[in-house]
């Protein structure tokens, strides 16, 4: 991470505890304090003072699993985190109350961790905007060592084992398919939503209504097209999955109410 990101991520954090100190006025936890007395709390970032990746060994020593430099502020993190809590609002579509809901689930016993820390690192790089919150798939594990990512107009694949991160696909570039016909043409500017990867397939929507699908084992764009021309063309999800004779499947969602399927060997469009 460079070190005005460092930076960025910290002032985030402050700003947001500078706001439950106001909402809660003189019954804070954490006394008369402002910003710039919280600031003055931080280290001053440098080359040399940027924090390494965080291992398992050094959770177990104290430090923190995100690297933030708790020790610098007034307060831990637990209170920090209660304060966040107490001004969380959790919006759930029920019709009725959530006890009764609970009621109704299945009772599991929490007898073990369902995943242990193992490793963070702020050298696989992401940015994801606000309005792709609201959406899904910008990261992809596809085993214990790749992950696909979005940073700035980036589609990125990182390796855990060799610790480097590799782009993959240029949104602010032209983007030529290799493929003609079947609907296929080049795309530019294009702002990521979602994607899906599936063995050696990657696919990527786009804010426009924009399709990019990339074979891993090749270089350049296999096909790219949009799929809509809709005002409201933005792409929701995408989903790889096998049909019952064998035949590799790519499903569509977008915001012009329309679902498409289309087949992942020459993308023709099967269904809409």
């Amino acid at each position: 991470m460079d070190e005005f990101e460092l930076e960025d991520n910290l002032e985030f954090i402050l700003q947001s505890i500078q706001e439950l100190i106001e909402d809660q006025g003189e019954n804070n936890p954490f006394g008369e304090v402002n910003q710039n007395e919280l600031l003055a709390n931080l280290v001053n970032y440098d080359q040399d003072n940027l924090m390494p990746d965080v291992s398992v060994e050094d959770v177990v020593n104290g430090k923190d699993v995100q690297g933030i430099p708790w020790e610098k502020m007034l307060f831990p993190r637990d209170q920090y985190r209660e304060m966040k809590m107490k001004g969380y609002k959790n919006y759930q579509n029920l019709s009725y109350a959530r006890e009764d809901a609970l009621q109704d689930c299945k009772q599991v016993e929490r007898d073990g961790p369902y995943y242990d820390f193992q490793y963070n690192t702020r050298r696989a790089r992401l940015s994801i905007v606000h309005f792709q919150l609201q959406l899904r798939n910008l990261v992809w594990a596809t085993t214990k060592h790749d992950v696909y990512t979005v940073h700035n107009q980036s589609m990125t694949h990182w390796s855990s084992l060799n610790q480097i991160s590799t782009e993959l696909i240029n949104g602010d570039d032209c983007i030529i398919p290799k493929q003609r016909g079947h609907g296929s043409q080049s795309v530019s500017m294009v702002q990521f939503t979602t994607m899906a990867v599936d063995n050696d397939l990657l696919v990527v929507g786009g804010f426009h209504g924009e399709l990019i699908c990339k074979r891993l084992e090749d270089d350049g764009i296999v096909f790219s097209t949009r799929v809509t021309d809709d005002e409201n063309a933005i792409t929701n999800s995408l989903e790889i999955y096998q049909d019952p004779n064998g035949s590799r499947r790519l499903v569509v969602a977008n915001n012009d109410c329309s679902v498409r399927i289309f087949d992942t060997k020459y993308f023709d469009l099967l269904n809409h």
